[in-house]
């Protein structure tokens, strides 16, 4: 059931969500409404829960999940975290060549398609100096921008529209996520959930992977994901996360993979400073031995 057929009735729209409309709309433009109380002279119109019954959510055909990185990165939003001037921006960079490419990275398929990364805390002229290092040769599938719209503020056009023109979109990496975050509230959780929750509705609305790059608390945690920077609103918000741990005292870093569409895994990798690129030791999921 719809409440509100004519769209154009509407005015406004609250911020606590609820459609308003001016006092003198007709009733009869109105389907299926139910009015409350009116609230400075607008007629505020509760909108009726969507629900589906068991019965035919079992028998109704479903598009699969849809992988970047096999096991990895699927569609939706992960958090990349790690300590600042630990690897985080080579290991996007790696990531964002694979799916231009179309190559495995660390034994898992990858999905070939566009990628854009936005390099917020770089210039062009360092982006140009990293793909020198990483690559002899970088195709047009993977995008570059060093300036953007916050969260809030166009962002979500702005990738939308970065869609639209690559259709073959299937990547979208924001370094850092602090650079697209506006100004926050006095509630540190709702503000980390809200900015998390709004980078995963572009993804689910796109179809897509978004990963934003964050850094972890100086606290140490024997839990990786007490180590992710912020409230527990971060990391409940997105789809996944990927904590890269590169103590001194470790001969390998650790990235530790968790989300609700892939299984929990350790990946141990080593970064090669000849290739500037992780290079993969051993992965939980195939060799648990290992990891004893």
């Amino acid at each position: 059931m719809k409440l509100l057929l004519n769209e154009k009735a509407v005015r406004s729209v609250g911020a606590d969500g609820w459609l308003r409309v001016p006092p003198d709309t007709n009733q009869n433009q109105l389907d299926h409404s139910i009015p409350l109380p009116s609230e400075n002279g607008n007629t505020i119109l509760m909108q009726e829960l969507k629900t589906i019954d068991g019965a035919t959510l079992l028998s109704s055909p479903m598009e699969p999940i849809r992988f970047v990185m096999d096991g990895l990165l699927a569609q939706g939003a992960y958090l990349l975290v790690g300590p600042p001037k630990k690897g985080k921006s080579w290991m996007a960079l790696q990531i964002c060549l694979a799916v231009a490419n179309g190559e495995q990275l660390w034994n898992l398929n990858v999905t070939q398609g566009d990628a854009l990364y936005l390099c917020l805390e770089d210039n062009l002229n360092r982006i140009q100096n990293r793909l020198f290092d990483i690559t002899d040769d970088a195709p047009p599938t993977i995008h570059f921008v060093t300036m953007c719209n916050g969260i809030g503020e166009g962002l979500a056009e702005q990738i939308i529209m970065f869609t639209r023109r690559y259709p073959e979109t299937k990547l979208v990496i924001i370094d850092t996520l602090q650079k697209v975050r506006g100004t926050q509230g006095d509630n540190a959780y709702a503000n980390d959930y809200d900015d998390a929750g709004a980078i995963k509705r572009i993804a689910d609305q796109l179809g897509i992977c978004i990963v934003m790059v964050h850094h972890t608390r100086k606290q140490k945690d024997s839990d990786p994901m007490n180590m992710i920077s912020g409230t527990t609103g971060m990391p409940g918000a997105v789809d996944g996360y990927l904590i890269l741990q590169n103590r001194k005292e470790d001969k390998y870093a650790t990235l530790y993979c968790n989300g609700r569409d892939i299984e929990s895994r350790e990946l141990k990798l080593a970064f090669q400073k000849d290739t500037h690129r992780w290079q993969l030791v051993a992965d939980s999921v195939t060799e648990p031995e290992k990891f004893m």
